[in-house]
């Protein structure tokens, strides 16, 4: 399939410790393309999300999630449900050592757009405890 522009509304659910749940929903526009059982979407972060001049690109299949963020901030995080995963998060003044356990994911992704969910545990530097979910609908716009 063809790369489509689609608008993306992406709600993003991130809870440390004690703290109080942060939300932060966008909705923005990105490309959408599906290789075999392999949906990628992509788009470019705002000042609202704080990451600012990054590309972020999701690669979504049937067992796996990758996120992928290029830019401003490096990274590439691995969700397999139940399996833990270790990267590097890198910015331009830190670099972070962070693992992820995927806790749920549901994806229902074809030709015509859809929607998908990860939810997942973080560990920040083995100390600092979360969890974040995000829910992305995709609606194409051609």
């Amino acid at each position: 399939m063809n790369e489509k522009k689609v608008l993306l509304t992406i709600k993003s659910t991130q809870q440390y410790e004690d703290q109080t749940p942060e939300v932060i929903e966008l909705t923005t526009g990105g490309t959408f393309r599906i290789e075999g059982d392999t949906c990628v979407l992509s788009y470019k972060e705002t000042e609202l999300t704080g990451l600012y001049g990054a590309v972020t690109t999701f690669t979504v299949s049937p067992e796996r999630v990758v996120l992928q963020r290029d830019g401003a901030v490096s990274s590439r995080m691995e969700f397999v449900l139940n399996e833990q995963h270790e990267s590097l998060y890198a910015t331009e003044n830190a670099a972070l050592y962070i693992r992820v356990t995927a806790k749920k994911m549901q994806i229902e992704l074809d030709e015509n757009g859809g929607f998908f969910e990860v939810s997942y545990s973080v560990v920040i530097e083995q100390t600092t405890e979360g969890h974040i979910t995000y829910h992305i609908d995709v609606q194409p716009l051609e």
